[in-house]
């Protein structure tokens, strides 16, 4: 007998009804997977590498989420191949934040640094080239690029670097401030708190949690 929680009540069910639900499951990730295979199938036929580049991170995402990392550090690496050939840096930086959210996944925390790192270079960049999707606005890029702060910042925290994390959750809570961005707001107080707690400053970590 199998249990599962439902609105806060515990269900039980069969070995032959979880036996389906797995099945099921399993069915409709197998199916998600097979359709963005046969998009980048397609685009690649009709050679529309922009598509292609687009259908890379998607696959990819879809094997992040599946905790497919090492597919998806390849299909990411794809995406940012097909970026450089195409010399679209805001495809290019999004490849990079997809890599380095594929090597947080993988625990490797330096490695992800640096893709951080190359996602906020990226952003830097003159993007006035067309893009495979319709352009971010200044605002959305902004908080993209806070957004990236804040990876790094955890990224630090997971090595022991309290105060480099610091420095960059606190740019991270700048942005997502200025920006009115709630979800980013309570994220960047609560690693904050987490972080300045590691630092020793008890004081600090309370009133950062205090805020969320």
């Amino acid at each position: 007998m199998y249990t599962h929680t439902c609105v806060g009540r515990t269900v039980y069910i069969s070995y032959e009804l979880h036996v389906q639900y797995v099945r099921r499951v399993c069915a409709q990730r197998c199916n998600v997977v097979c359709y963005h295979l046969q998009e980048l199938s397609i685009l690649q036929d009709i050679g529309d590498m922009r598509g292609e580049c687009v259908a890379h991170g998607h696959l990819g995402a879809v094997h992040l989420s599946l905790g497919n990392f090492i597919h998806a550090t390849k299909c990411y690496s794809e995406q940012l191949e097909r970026a450089r050939d195409l010399k679209d840096a805001a495809l290019e930086a999004q490849a990079h934040g997809n890599l380095g959210l594929t090597k947080v996944s993988l625990g490797r925390h330096e490695e992800a640094i640096a893709c951080f790192e190359q996602q906020l270079a990226a952003m830097e960049q003159d993007t006035t080239t067309t893009s495979a999707k319709k352009p971010m606005t200044s605002d959305e890029t902004t908080m993209e690029k806070g957004r990236a702060y804040g990876n790094l910042g955890a990224c630090y925290d997971a090595l022991g670097d309290y105060e480099e994390a610091v420095k960059w959750l606190e740019k991270y809570l700048a942005v997502s401030l200025s920006q009115r961005e709630v979800r980013d707001q309570d994220r960047a107080y609560r690693e904050l708190g987490i972080a300045y707690k590691n630092l020793g400053s008890l004081q600090q970590a309370l009133v950062s949690l205090s805020y969320i």
